[in-house]
């Protein structure tokens, strides 16, 4: 199923997700960043999703939706029971990263059982000092500033029951702020096996 009806569109790839199955390997991309022990010591198989790719003509909720068609039906085929990723937020300071750091942290959306700290080389300068002056509990405009740091697609993930591994990562490579991100196969059950139909 494509997102336009036109002849030329039946052959043509218009995204791809790259996935990393425990049942194929140990190393994992995000191995690089995060101390991932706890995640990778919990019963059953594990899939990393990776970067996607879409055709900048093809960027819509469409082309998304069969993506994740697909990630359900691999996870499925694989007895995935855990998902795993990394959200990139364009931070510009130490100060919002640690203030989403703390968003969520009220938000509750850590568990102990995910907690992943970065590797040393990936650790924020300064990331604890802030961390500490945020711990008083965010004001409700350093709340809405929060807010608006997040990328309209990873809001969606938090609404299907997605999880944080902890403190993030800064990528040195993407100039970017990577969060560890976990989702459970269940949760993918029902409301994108839905919306992947509704694009079928």
């Amino acid at each position: 199923s494509f997102p336009t009806r036109r002849a030329s569109d039946l052959n043509t790839v218009t995204g791809t997700f790259r996935l990393n199955s425990s049942q194929q390997t140990d190393q994992f991309y995000l191995a690089r960043e995060f101390n991932m022990k706890r995640i990778l010591s919990q019963d059953g198989h594990k899939l990393e999703l990776g970067r996607a790719c879409i055709k900048k003509e093809y960027q819509n909720s469409v082309v998304i939706s069969l993506l994740w068609k697909g990630i359900f039906e691999y996870s499925a085929k694989t007895r995935s029971q855990i998902l795993f990723g990394c959200a990139s937020f364009h931070v510009r300071n130490t100060r919002q990263a640690a203030l989403l750091h703390r968003y969520f942290f009220e938000k509750q959306k850590y568990t102990p059982d995910y907690f992943s700290t970065p590797t040393l080389a990936d650790k924020m300068l300064d990331f604890e000092a802030w961390e500490a002056h945020f711990k008083r509990g965010l004001r409700l405009d350093e709340s809405v500033e929060a807010e608006s740091l997040i990328p309209g697609l990873f809001k969606t993930y938090l609404t299907k029951g997605a999880f944080l591994g902890g403190e993030p990562a800064w990528n040195e490579e993407f100039l970017c702020l990577d969060f560890l991100t976990i989702l459970q196969h269940e949760n993918l059950s029902h409301s994108h096996w839905r919306c992947s139909k509704a694009g079928s």
